[in-house]
């Protein structure tokens, strides 16, 4: 679980430390409030690209640092890269203005690679739209697959239900339906 987040340098945020409770925590505000900017902050954590338009101007380098909880997998892959851990992960990343990022697991430099394997089950961001994406005919093997899902869930519907004048039939016969 993510536990704080701090922001320097970063787009429009000069310094920002944000605590968060355990359970359901929400970003709520007006257009151009920055939940957006904060949003991008923590996906950066994950190793997604980043952009020295990211720093603000007259800055040599902007700073997202987050502690997490530490999970399993996070201390598996602490403990294959021989990084040293207690109960939770500090993890640092630099965006500098040259180009370059630096990375920190608990005060330590580590690669992106890194990065990304430890925080692959830890960050996913979705947005408004995505239920669209996975609807959408042309990503034909997630379609199928939800279709897949819903189809049965309305067939154990139906059969739950089993009112007198439905008749459930085989799979030819429901696809007709379709």
């Amino acid at each position: 679980m993510l536990r704080s987040l701090y922001i320097k340098n970063f787009i429009l945020v000069d310094e920002l430390s944000i605590d968060f409770n355990s359970g359901f925590n929400v970003f709520t505000g007006e257009t151009g409030a920055g939940k957006s900017i904060i949003i991008n902050a923590i996906s950066l954590l994950s190793n997604k690209r980043s952009s020295v338009s990211y720093i603000q101007n007259n800055k040599d380098k902007a700073i997202i640092e987050a502690i997490f909880d530490l999970n399993d997998n996070m201390k598996k892959v602490m403990d294959d890269n021989g990084i040293d851990h207690d109960e939770e992960l500090i993890l640092t990343r630099e965006i500098k203005r040259d180009g370059k990022n630096t990375y920190r697991i608990n005060h330590r430099i580590v690669t992106g690679n890194i990065v990304e394997t430890i925080m692959q089950n830890t960050i996913d961001i979705h947005s408004q739209h995505d239920t669209q994406y996975l609807l959408n005919k042309n990503n034909s093997q997630i379609y199928s697959f939800f279709m897949g899902i819903i189809l049965q869930g309305e067939i154990a519907q139906i059969v739950a239900e089993r009112p007198k004048n439905v008749v459930v039939g085989g799979k030819k016969q429901i696809k007709k339906a379709m």
